[in-house]
């Protein structure tokens, strides 16, 4: 299971999911543990596997046979190669978050 690039439309989808688990003051220095925990703690299980279902490409189906350690791995590589907070940042920018 590989994370993906996302285009922009699907972008602007993870980014309405994940607006509201990622606050302000959240620095992109953060450890990426921390990051990533805070995010999986307060995230239901459905936006999860959205999430994953927009990184991956993959359907919730084929996402739900994976081992759990697969999925996490590629919620992880999506948020880096999406760049999460600029993608936030810019999300807000445009105002979508109200």
């Amino acid at each position: 299971m590989k994370a993906k690039l996302l285009n922009l439309r699907d972008a602007l989808r993870l980014a309405s999911i994940l607006d509201k688990y990622i606050d302000e003051k959240t620095n992109a220095s953060a450890e990426a543990l921390d990051f990533v925990s805070d995010i999986i703690g307060k995230i239901t299980p459905d936006e999860y596997l959205h999430c994953v279902n927009l990184l991956s490409g993959e359907s919730e189906e084929e996402i739900k046979k994976r081992v759990s350690i697969e999925i996490l791995a590629c919620f992880v590589d999506g948020l880096r190669e999406n760049k999460v907070l600029s993608l936030i940042s810019f999300y807000r920018s445009l105002g979508l978050n109200k």
